[in-house]
């Protein structure tokens, strides 16, 4: 049972590194540097965002608990 796990994981873990990045550069060529760039900021702010919202509440857990506002 844990080989087919693994599996699963390996699957997931292996198209997103390897089979996704040859779709999207079939399909813009050239152009394809410049999504993944834009995506790469885009990421970058929401990182941001949740490192903000991270330091403002002393409480640990998850999304959940920084949107109900709970601060010590």
């Amino acid at each position: 049972m844990r080989e087919l796990a693994a599996s699963l994981v390996n699957v997931t873990i292996g198209s997103g590194i390897f089979v996704l990045p040859a779709v999207i550069a079939a399909i813009l060529g050239p152009a394809s540097i410049v999504a993944y760039v834009t995506c790469a900021i885009a990421a970058g702010l929401v990182a941001l965002c949740y490192a903000e919202l991270g330091s403002r509440v002393a409480t640990t857990g998850p999304s959940e608990t920084w949107a109900r506002g709970r601060a010590p």
